[in-house]
């Protein structure tokens, strides 16, 4: 009889789980979106989250390939990582700038185009994992305060191609002398490994 009874209890606990399951959307059953299941930060947490290194995450590099000559040239390929995320393949478009007539500061501004990003669970925003976004459209300011000094402000934003309802906005600064390498007094990158970044996840439409 005792047996009996346990049977009973574990036959209804497992409808009830089975029930539960019913609710759940069909992308979590069936497995096909690629985020963390989000359902803590979907119900108990505001609509919109920011990461920002040191704090919740590290960056290691940032790097420009200067595949079209030299710095501000088409062609050229940027590059960045740090715990948890990429940014690659954006390739610079075009650059435009502007003068300041008090401080004679130039300051560039450079589309670079076909960027991805990838998100996995290294860092903060997934337990498990990724969220991958490409043909992103990402805008640098940037300036030169002094000879082999720069000084950049890259922004970019877009929705994830693997969940659609899931934006994401990102800023990356940096202001330092980055080390140029060079091949037979020809420059072919300019990178650093100091930067700061800041990704900022939410529901799309909010």
């Amino acid at each position: 009889m005792t047996g009996m009874k346990s049977l009973a209890i574990v036959t209804a606990i497992a409808s009830l789980a089975l029930m539960g399951l019913m609710f759940l959307p069909a992308s979590v059953l069936a497995g096909g979106n690629d985020r963390d299941r989000w359902d803590d930060w979907d119900h108990h947490q505001p609509k919109s989250v920011t990461y920002s290194s040191p704090t919740d995450f590290t960056t290691d590099f940032w790097m420009e390939k200067l595949q079209g000559g030299g710095p501000g040239q088409q062609g050229n390929v940027l590059f960045a990582a740090g715990k948890g995320f990429i940014f690659q393949n954006a390739v610079l478009d075009k650059v435009e700038h502007t003068t300041d007539s008090t401080t004679g500061v130039t300051t560039y501004t450079t589309t670079y185009i076909g960027g991805e990003l990838l998100l996995n669970s290294d860092g903060p925003w997934l337990k498990h994992s990724k969220l991958i976004a490409t043909d992103i459209t990402a805008t640098n300011a940037s300036s030169f305060p002094a000879p082999g000094e720069l000084k950049f402000s890259l922004t970019f934003s877009g929705i994830f191609d693997n969940d659609p309802d899931l934006c994401f906005s990102a800023i990356a600064t940096y202001d330092g002398t980055p080390t140029v390498g060079q091949i037979a007094g020809i420059p072919v990158f300019q990178k650093d490994s100091v930067f700061t970044a800041s990704i900022t996840l939410k529901h799309c439409g909010w």
